[in-house]
């Protein structure tokens, strides 16, 4: 069971960090692109956003839980300990992206011109999601060190 949670940490956080990335820049690209308007962007935003923030969500969730059931068995193992921290960190900015930004966000009405709270929500919006992913990226980066694994993965020697 502690290699398979190992496995699911470094694979879900890994995952977070392609699938946002990929998200952000198919965004850019598509609130860039001539041919679509304030109405089809706004339409973009409400289809992609809820899946981002499940999809996100549950792969944080995951990987948080795996991580700490490895650390019952490795409580000594402090690369997993701020491993696991930075992925709690992740899910609380994730959460409070979607209860204090996206939420009133979604309630506005995004046509041109814009409502002047858009910009501020925008940019707090930008600068949470870059420090979760920030926190995921560190977080992988640690799970996946092949000195920070032990117990179960020493014995496949």
């Amino acid at each position: 069971m502690n290699s398979l949670c190992w496995v699911l940490a470094r694979f879900l956080t890994s995952t977070w960090v392609g699938a946002a990335t990929l998200f952000v820049i198919t965004g850019v690209r598509q609130i860039r692109h001539p041919e679509f308007d304030s109405a089809t962007r706004s339409l973009l935003a409400a289809v992609r956003f809820p899946a981002y923030y499940a999809f996100g969500m549950s792969c944080l969730v995951i990987a948080a839980n795996c991580a700490l059931f490895c650390l019952l068995k490795d409580r000594g193992n402090r690369g997993l300990k701020t491993a696991a921290f930075l992925l709690f960190g992740a899910i609380g900015l994730m959460v409070v992206d979607w209860i204090w930004i996206y939420l009133p966000l979604s309630e506005m009405n995004l046509m041109d011109p814009r409502p002047a709270e858009f910009h501020s929500y925008h940019k707090a919006s930008m600068y949470i999601n870059f420090g979760g992913l920030a926190c995921t990226l560190a977080s992988a980066m640690l799970l996946c060190r092949p000195q920070l694994t032990t117990g179960d993965d020493d014995q496949r020697k």
